[in-house]
């Protein structure tokens, strides 16, 4: 319960559309925060409940958009 309500924390201050509202210092360190353990992130893909699953492969979607929209623009 408590993974599930951490992942629905980052879906929505990470994940488009909700993350339009999200400050973009504090989406920034957040962004970082969650990619500098996405091993952890990785793990949660063979968790048993496919709301976690579902969870997780948002959050890492988001972290692989906006690091490919940061590469294509440097």
């Amino acid at each position: 319960m408590v993974i599930a309500a951490m992942l629905d924390f980052l879906t929505f201050a990470l994940c488009a559309p909700y993350s339009e509202t999200t400050d973009g210092t504090q989406f920034d360190m957040l962004l970082e925060m969650v990619a500098a353990n996405g091993r952890i992130v990785f793990k949660l893909f063979q968790h048993p409940s496919m709301a976690i699953v579902k969870g997780a492969g948002l959050v890492m979607k988001a972290i692989i958009e906006v690091s490919l929209y940061t590469f294509a623009h440097n």
